[in-house]
């Protein structure tokens, strides 16, 4: 459409110049890579996915970038005028190293079949959906956390996850891929990332029952 040949006096070429800003994120004196961003558009979040640090006590590690202020002000909406440095914070996440086990009695109800707990600094919100294995159906999760506070100030989180109609069949578990997004209000607005793990679930009822 660069190219426009006429005569029409009613056909005008228009030419539109979009101007973009680098935003860059200082995490302890470490600057994250910057992202071309047009001005006083929103800042779509997360800026930065959970980093992945590996495995260590049977626990995953995550570092995730939980906030970020400009001109004293705490996760801006806006994308500001001018190329930008924030001033971020970088907290440690960790979950276990194992599937979550989930088990559904005759009447659907559902429970975990053992503690699957997520460790951060503050306490978290979530939303989640998933991904049954083989089938490739997504089904929505609830996730119902018990937060518990530690003694050196950080937040257990107790998860509890219910399926959307995994209709089982006794005596045979299914394997479903869970994407947990991470918010840091209870409101579920300010969105800091998303990290996926393994679940399955199987019936107490047993075959022929």
């Amino acid at each position: 459409m660069n190219n426009i040949n006429t005569t029409n006096p009613n056909i005008a070429r228009v030419v539109t110049i979009v101007r973009y800003v680098d935003i860059n994120f200082n995490v302890n004196n470490v600057l994250y890579e910057s992202h071309h961003l047009i001005p006083n558009t929103l800042l779509e979040t997360p800026i930065h996915e959970p980093i992945y640090l590996g495995i260590s006590n049977s626990k995953k590690r995550y570092n995730v970038i939980y906030d970020w202020t400009y001109n004293n002000v705490s996760h801006p909406i806006l994308v500001p005028d001018i190329n930008t440095i924030y001033q971020a914070s970088l907290i440690l996440l960790t979950i276990p190293d194992e599937q979550a086990h989930i088990l559904c009695d005759g009447y659907g109800n559902q429970r975990m079949g053992s503690f699957y707990n997520l460790t951060f600094t503050y306490p978290l919100y979530f939303k989640a959906t998933t991904i049954e294995i083989d089938s490739d159906i997504e089904k929505e999760v609830q996730v119902n956390p018990t937060y518990v506070v530690n003694q050196d100030n950080t937040y257990t989180h107790q998860m509890n996850f219910v399926i959307t109609d995994p209709n089982l069949i006794p005596g045979i578990p299914k394997n479903y891929t869970i994407t947990l997004e991470l918010y840091k209000d209870l409101l579920k607005t300010k969105y800091i990332g998303s990290i996926t793990l393994s679940a399955n679930i199987s019936s107490t009822v047993t075959p022929g029952d």
